[in-house]
């Protein structure tokens, strides 16, 4: 009887044994996880005059790593989305590229895990970057009250420059600013208003910057009923 209890014994450590290895060969080993949510993907080092006009907009990142480490890392990164990854554009003039995808993880991670991006390298392509001034309208929206009468509008600025393709450049008709004539107050209109890239249907238009985005506008008012103004003018 004693035997056999021994036996049992034996048996049971050898099994506790092969689980306990089995565990510590487990939380040793090395993994490979993937975020659950692609990451967007930037651009450094742009050179003044270059335009990027076409990119992947995402990549997938990977970390691998201790499964001790890696899996809660996996957790903490996936609630914060502070994860990036970017290219390096620095000394590019127009053309196509093939770019190495870089992966920054936030301090106190970086040492923690090998990180890397799928695709590792993306296509990437530049043009010159145009640009043309083009004079700033005031567009009146409402009614202004009937006492009230809008003199000259003073913009400063009077103009701004479009800059981007030579396409999208040529699809902007107008810039202008949208003045809510039915709330202006008796001392007048003054203020930054931002300003408004239009195409020939007055939609705003796309892919273009404008420098400056926005501009002061001074709209002097004059008492007095505009009908009763118009009667007495020569």
């Amino acid at each position: 009887m004693l035997r056999h209890n021994i036996s049992y014994k034996l048996l049971a450590l050898a099994i506790a044994i092969v689980i306990w290895a089995y565990a510590g060969k487990e939380q040793g080993s090395d993994i490979s996880r993937k975020l659950r949510h692609p990451v967007p993907l930037e651009v450094r080092g742009l050179e003044p005059g270059s335009l990027v006009v076409a990119k992947p907009k995402t990549v997938t990142v990977v970390l691998e790593g201790n499964r001790v480490q890696i899996e809660p890392m996996i957790q903490e990164l996936e609630e914060t989305d502070a994860v990036t990854a970017f290219v390096n554009l620095h000394g590019k003039t127009a053309g196509r590229y093939t770019a190495p995808v870089k992966i920054e993880l936030p301090q106190g991670y970086s040492g923690l895990a090998r990180k890397r991006a799928i695709p590792e390298e993306v296509l990437v392509t530049l043009v010159k970057k145009s640009q043309k001034t083009m004079k700033i309208d005031v567009q009146f929206a409402g009614t202004p009250h009937a006492d009230y009468r809008l003199g000259e509008p003073e913009l400063s600025p009077a103009s701004a420059k479009v800059m981007g393709t030579t396409g999208a450049i040529n699809a902007v008709k107008k810039l202008a600013v949208s003045v809510d004539a039915g709330k202006v107050q008796p001392n007048g209109i003054d203020g930054d208003f931002p300003i408004l890239a239009q195409d020939d249907s007055g939609k705003q238009a796309r892919e273009v910057e404008l420098s400056p985005e926005r501009v002061h506008v001074h709209i002097r008012l004059n008492t007095g009923n505009a009908a009763d103004a118009e009667k007495g003018s020569p």
